[in-house]
This record gives C-alpha cells, sequence and structure tokens, in this order.
C-alpha cells in the first residue's frame, strides 16, 4: 500500500521534497515515517502504515519482485529520496546448521529489497533526468560476528558492500542512484526487545542523522555509523 503525507514539525527544518519509504511499518521504519511526516516532506511509503494517521492508501506492486512496476506506479510523485529501513533481528541458531533454504530467504528479506531500491531509483532518476537519493538503514550485526544471528551478519555484511559498490559506481556515473548507508551501530534505546543495559543509540539520534543525510542528497557520504553515545 502507498500514503501520501504532508505536515511540519517545528523543530526540524523544512525539507520540501518527496521520500518513498520501504519498510514503513517496522520499528525504525514507522519512526522515520512519523517524523518525516511532521516536515514539509512528502512521504509516499509502500505498506499502510498505523491507523489514525491521516494517510491516504494507494495499491502498488510488490516492490522487491516488481520494482519497474513499483517505479511505474509513482512516476507521478516528485521522488528524489528512496529509503529503506528493512530486515529486523532474528536468532536462528548456527550457520552450520541451517539449510540452503533458510539463507535464501534471509536474503529475499534483508538484502534484496534494498537491491530493488536501487533499481527503482535508477529508473525514477532516467524519467526525471537527475538521480534519486536512496538511504539505506543497516543494523550493528553488519559490523560484528552475532553468533546464533549469522543471518542477519552475513546479509547486513553484504549491504554494507551493495552500498559501497553502488556508490562507487555512482562516483563513476553520476546518473546512477547516490547511495548512503546510515548503521546504528548498537542497540536501540527506546525499543523494549533488548536484552542488555549497555550504551544505546537513540531514536532521535536515527532521526536527525537520516535528516542530516535527507538535506544533502548528492553530497552526502557512502556511510554514517552512529555508535552509542556518540553524536550523530
Amino acid at each position: 500500500m502507498t500514503a501520501n503525507v504532508r505536515g511540519r514539525d517545528s523543530y526540524h527544518e523544512p525539507m520540501a521534497a518527496t521520500v518513498l519509504i520501504l519498510g514503513s511499518t517496522g520499528f525504525i521504519g514507522a519512526r522515520i515515517t512519523s517524523h518525516l511526516a511532521r516536515t514539509d516532506t512528502t512521504v509516499t511509503v509502500t505498506r499502510r502504515p498505523a491507523a489514525g494517521a491521516g494517510h491516504v492508501n494507494i495499491v502498488l506492486p510488490e516492490w522487491v519482485d516488481e520494482p519497474a512496476s513499483v517505479a511505474e506506479a509513482v512516476a507521478e510523485h516528485p521522488i528524489d529520496t528512496i529509503l529503506v529501513s528493512v530486515g529486523g533481528w532474528s536468532e536462528p541458531g548456527p550457520l552450520a546448521r541451517l539449510g540452503g533454504r533458510d539463507l535464501l530467504e534471509y536474503t529475499s528479506s534483508h538484502l534484496l529489497p534494498h537491491h530493488a531500491a536501487l533499481v527503482i531509483a535508477d529508473l525514477l532518476g532516467q524519467r526525471r533526468g537527475r538521480p534519486v537519493h536512496v538511504i539505506c538503514i543497516n543494523g550493528d550485526a553488519s559490523r560484528r560476528v552475532a553468533t546464533h544471528s549469522g543471518p542477519v551478519s552475513v546479509m547486513g555484511s553484504a549491504l554494507t558492500m551493495l552500498c559501497g559498490v553502488a556508490s562507487a559506481e555512482a562516483n563513476i556515473d553520476p546518473t546512477l542512484p547516490r547511495v548512503t548507508e546510515v548503521v546504528i551501530n548498537g542497540p536501540i534505546a527506546e525499543d523494549d526487545r533488548n536484552e542488555s543495559a549497555d550504551a544505546h543509540v537513540t531514536t532521535e539520534r536515527i532521526l536527525l542523522a537520516v535528516d542530516h543525510v535527507h538535506r544533502l542528497g548528492a553530497d552526502a557520504p557512502a556511510s554514517i555509523v552512529l555508535d552509542p553515545q556518540s553524536q550523530p
């Protein structure tokens, strides 16, 4: 599903832009969607947001399997940024005891959506005559060995490489989508599923980082890492 949202936030400067959010119902994606909906940003999301948020929903094709159809469906919106927040945490057990099909499922849920976003961004960029910026949200498992959560680490690491390669290719060919990886390199403070009392990354810092990267657009770095207790 797709929703278009407009609004204001007196704290953050208006960005006056349109963002397509893939993964808007997840823990982080929902908060980013709600935050951007309170700014002068127009937000287009691919699943139905929380009830009562004042969204108007439009049916879209499955965005991972049909990126070209999605690009066609949202072509009327002046999208300049695509933000991807998908994946999540799980502990399926040791890698040696997982089957190949299990790993393929993690590829489909954690990695392929980001590649689909690149395809959508490239198609929209060709249509509008200038590149679309892609922001990929990644987690701390991409930077560390997460035992019993091996597929999450493997796909997070692969996402880091995907973003790096795409960013390097955009440096060679400026018509390609510019890509920025935003890494939440620690537990999120407001997530009550955390089992650790160690230092956390607050959702406010994540939102500020997304704002910063979004405003920079084509000038944004290839990667931003949000470490616990550090500034965005």
